[in-house]
């Protein structure tokens, strides 16, 4: 190996490990925008479920909503456009 291929290797070696963040950033960086459309979908839910309530005060049906994926898949992250989206509105 030449020293210059031996200093790119080097400066490689100096740029790892990359490490994937675990932050979600709370915005759907997707093209086709299916997790704004997965959000739109819960947030709807959620508003529906709520206008049935008891005597006017509590929602008469409580929810549980999951989301399934492998890490990396954007659950995190449609939870945080929920969040951003919908419950600073309520």
């Amino acid at each position: 190996m030449s020293k210059k291929q031996l200093e790119q290797v080097d400066q490689v070696i100096g740029e790892f490990p990359h490490y994937l963040s675990n932050h979600p950033k709370g915005e759907d960086l997707f093209e086709g925008k299916s997790q704004d459309r997965l959000d739109q979908a819960v947030a709807a839910h959620i508003t529906e479920v709520d206008k049935t309530t008891d005597e006017g005060t509590q929602p008469t049906f409580a929810r549980l909503i999951g989301l399934e994926g492998k890490w990396g898949s954007g659950k995190s992250n449609v939870i945080g456009i929920l969040e951003n989206d919908y419950l600073k509105e309520h």
